[in-house]
């Protein structure tokens, strides 16, 4: 199974933010783009002196750079810089007279789909701080000269109450992701990360990064996931198959549709030393298998019955249904141009001959040629070794004189250096070219004349296929919305995949949680830490219950021995809470939760200390900011309080 390794930061993001502060109220605009789709994503939201809803947005999107505006307070630019710190995010800060959205609606129609309208962008356009932020990145992307982006961008707005909210803080001390110290370990129980990813395709990588920092708070679309993710525990031959086979030979899908994007804008190639023709019809010839073994998983799934075969249609089954619909002329037009008997013997991606007459031509005479040079090649090793070998004998398996490339000459024949002297007996005859370590390098007029002949042709050959080629990627290219729907479709499959594969391979029982909207208990019985139950056996780890409730047990304190299990108890409460709005199954015998809106976390030392604060009162400074911010559906976990 591959590593797919995940990044601290996004580097195909990129965000602006305008604080607005009237009245000690602080309303944020925020514009996000991601270069690889090509989307704007808005939002506006009112947030605290901490900042607490910025950083669970960083944490969502994971920007890399920041554009941001002075707050005009000391103590609130010295958090924000704090903020972009923590979450490694470049700031970069701008004037107040740069966020300037006067001519937007112009703007838009420059980066809008032909197919779309200025006026369908009413309510985005009433997000006065985010439309700023809009056009502070519509500038720094110079859309005017980027004709790239022109008609290619998407934008939406981000209904930031569709997730829960986790800070920095939660995110290191529940280790939902790997930290500096052991993104590269072997060990798959350093984060909930690692320890749920066993995706098979990068893309699936990605989403999981997503879902992981972006529990869901809609109890309708987390049923959907379990019972997709109970469906595949329970279907053990369509996990098998689709988990071992199908999925393992998806290509990096999200980048080759970047790319695409850019031929289908500029109706050419332009060809790039990460990226080049013969690359992209490489991915191509994947995403065409990819496409291929989709339609098996379509008619592995479409018969099975069950109590979830409702959700398998809306979300895999219907919608796979749809795309390979119009992917269908897709595949026909990948089956006549490019040659995939070739790719299937030889790994080499070329178009088929058989595609155009005049390539048919061509191939033909490079082959005929071809031919020749080695007829003439075997001609002179009957020649030159007619002592050593009788010239009736027809040696098996056994070259004296080999044809090489060479870029000036085309071919060269070469014989060992011990062999040399048998050649040059006849200097007239074969001219030397030059003499090498091991080895030495001659030539014929018969063969210079047959190299001129194949180069001019290979030269025309080349052309003929590189034009094809460059049409065949184009018109590739005008498929990239239906591309971008099977990504999505691939990248979910993959990671509910992983979550069954995790559930039935562990040694220990998962169990699917009862999601309760407006729930008022959270009951856990034997619940397990699930990276920590993995180094021990079950003999040695003890399973606990928990049981609150919203009226009788709001808040529990946790005391007990040094060692005792105190921090892991706490930890994996939470730890199970996210599992379960995230779609996982969850380490327990039972459970029920209900809709967690954020989950707040102080555990371990902070960095107060290099202030010059001491660690009671930093932890005061910390617990005053969660009791301030913490609304009736958070879930804080707080360790130690008090003991500086």
């Amino acid at each position: 199974m591959e590593n797919h390794e995940v990044e601290e930061v996004n580097e195909d993001q990129i965000l602006c933010l305008y604080i607005d502060t009237k009245k000690y109220q602080k309303s944020l605009g925020v514009c996000f783009y991601n270069y690889l789709k090509y989307e704007f994503l808005m939002t506006e939201f009112i947030d605290n002196g901490h900042f607490t809803a910025l950083e669970s947005l960083f944490i969502q999107k994971r920007p890399h750079k920041c554009f941001f505006n002075s707050t005009n307070d000391l103590v609130d630019d010295e958090r924000l810089l704090n903020l972009f710190k923590i979450c490694n995010v470049e700031a970069i800060p701008l004037e107040k007279k740069k966020y300037d959205a006067t001519n937007l609606k112009d703007e838009l129609k420059l980066i809008i789909s032909h197919n779309d309208d200025v006026r369908n962008y009413d309510k985005h356009l009433e997000l006065e701080n985010a439309c700023k932020c809009l056009m502070v990145l519509i500038n720094y992307l110079k859309l005017k000269e980027n004709q790239d982006i022109h008609n290619q961008c998407k934008i939406n707005i981000h209904n930031m109450d569709l997730y829960m909210r986790l800070d920095k803080a939660a995110i290191s001390a529940l280790n939902i992701l790997p930290n500096k110290k052991n993104i590269h370990s072997y060990n798959n129980n350093t984060s909930l990360l690692k320890f749920l990813d066993k995706c098979n395709t990068s893309i699936g990588s990605k989403k999981l990064v997503s879902w992981l920092t972006q529990p869901l708070t809609n109890v309708a679309e987390i049923n959907k996931r379990l019972n997709i993710v109970e469906f595949f525990i329970k279907e053990d031959d369509a996990r098998n198959v689709i988990f071992c086979n199908y999925l393992k030979r998806i290509p990096e899908l999200d980048k080759l549709n970047h790319y695409l994007k850019e031929i289908n804008q500029n109706n050419e190639i332009r060809v790039n030393s990460k990226y080049n023709e013969e690359m992209i019809l490489k991915d191509i010839v994947k995403m065409y298998y990819s496409i291929l073994d989709f339609k098996q998983i379509y008619f592995t799934l479409k018969p099975i019955q069950g109590k979830n075969k409702e959700t398998i249609d809306e979300i895999i089954i219907n919608p796979l249904r749809d795309i390979l619909n119009k992917f269908s002329k897709l595949l026909d037009m990948i089956e006549i141009t490019i040659d995939l008997e070739e790719v299937q013997e030889n790994k080499v991606y070329l178009i088929s001959t058989s595609f155009d007459s005049e390539l048919e031509i061509i191939a033909n005479e490079k082959n005929a040629l071809m031919k020749k040079i080695k007829k003439h090649k075997d001609d002179v090793e009957k020649d030159i070794f007619a002592d050593k070998y009788d010239r009736t004998y027809k040696r098996a398996n056994r070259e004296d004189i080999r044809l090489v490339d060479c870029n000036t000459n085309v071919f060269l024949f070469r014989v060992t250096k011990k062999d040399c002297g048998l050649v040059q007996q006849d200097k007239k005859k074969y001219m030397t070219v030059r003499m090498n370590k091991n080895e030495f390098l001659f030539t014929t007029n018969t063969l210079k004349n047959l190299c001129k002949q194949y180069d001019h042709c290979l030269n025309i050959y080349n052309t003929l296929q590189s034009e094809i080629v460059n049409k065949t990627i184009c018109a590739v290219s005008t498929y990239t919305p239906v591309i971008e729907k099977f990504i999505d479709l691939v990248s979910t499959l993959d990671v509910l995949i992983s979550f069954s594969v995790v559930c039935h391979n562990s040694p220990f029982p998962y169990v699917r949680p009862v999601i309760v909207d407006h729930g008022e208990n959270v009951i856990m019985r034997k619940s397990r830490h699930p990276l920590l139950e993995l180094q021990y056996n079950l003999n040695n780890f003890i399973p606990n219950d928990i049981h609150m409730n919203k009226k009788n047990s709001r808040l529990i304190i946790v005391t007990g021995p040094n060692m005792g299990g105190k921090s892991t108890y706490i930890r994996q409460t939470a730890i199970i809470c996210i599992l379960a709005q995230i779609g996982m199954f969850v380490p327990c015998d039972f459970c029920e939760v209900p809709i967690f809106t954020q989950i707040m976390c102080r555990v371990g030392a902070s960095d107060f200390q290099l202030k010059g604060i001491s660690t009671f009162l930093s932890e005061m400074i910390e617990a005053a900011a969660i009791v301030k911010n913490a609304d009736q559906n958070s879930f804080i976990i707080v360790d130690e309080l008090g003991r500086g």
